[in-house]
């Protein structure tokens, strides 16, 4: 198993322990030169948000720097907005109200897609 595996699994288990919400998972890495994956992940309010979030802040820690998968941990947003960008490198975690989330139509924005091309 690939250390981005194990990383995964581990950040998923702390997000189940955390009670997060339809976690859904995109590999990217053919349309994006920033990441391989994304993570979409439901909060029901902002407290589980932040509890959300620093889930994720301590499976990185407990794993320590990596230069294979990420050199630190860099955090967008306040939990309080209802949506936390936590930048992983190989991976970026969306951690957002599912309010939020159904509004923004965010998970559309990472399936895959048969994009026509335009005619001239």
């Amino acid at each position: 198993m690939s250390k981005l595996k194990q990383y995964i699994d581990q950040i998923v288990v702390a997000l189940e322990d955390k009670k997060a919400l339809d976690i859904r998972f995109f590999e990217v890495s053919e349309r994006s030169s920033v990441t391989d994956f994304v993570m979409v992940v439901g909060a029901s309010n902002n407290i589980h948000v932040r509890a959300l979030q620093n889930a994720v802040d301590e499976v990185s820690h407990e794993l320590g720097a990596d230069e294979d998968l990420y050199d630190h941990l860099r955090i967008s947003g306040k939990a309080e907005s209802g949506w936390v960008v936590l930048d992983l490198n190989s991976i970026i975690i969306h951690v957002i109200l599912e309010d939020l989330r159904q509004f923004y139509e965010l998970d559309a924005h990472f399936e895959k897609k048969v994009v026509a091309s335009p005619t001239h």
